[in-house]
């Protein structure tokens, strides 16, 4: 099982939405089916509403992905569930996006994120 690995960058105040997290998300370096985990104690979060992330679209390090990826959040069923980051690649050619296969190495790939949740777990 794919987990995320995150660096909180800033903690706010209550907002419309919540409390708000601004974090960069490292994802892990087995990816898993269905997508990595971000774990919402490593957010200090109890519950989340929306886990936001800057732009989408990630380039590993040194630039090398020439074929493009998406990223996209999977919300789970109820607030308290961690939300995954699926990993979408174009291959050669102008062909459909399929997800990453298990155990792919995305440890390069990092994303800024922006997480609206409530009841920080005593951070």
């Amino acid at each position: 099982m794919g987990i995320c690995t995150v660096s909180i960058k800033r903690r706010t105040g209550l907002t419309p939405a919540g409390k708000t997290v601004i974090a960069d998300i490292t994802l892990s370096s087995s990816y898993a089916d269905g997508g990595d985990t971000v774990l919402l104690s490593d957010l200090g979060f109890k519950t989340i509403d929306a886990l936001v992330l800057s732009g989408g679209a990630a380039v590993p390090a040194g630039g090398a992905d020439v074929t493009g990826r998406l990223l996209v959040v999977i919300h789970g069923a109820t607030p308290t569930t961690d939300p995954k980051i699926a990993v979408y690649e174009q291959g050669a050619g102008a062909g459909p996006l399929t997800e990453d296969a298990a155990a792919t190495n995305n440890s390069t790939v990092t994303v800024r994120a922006i997480a609206y949740g409530d009841n920080y777990q005593g951070n």
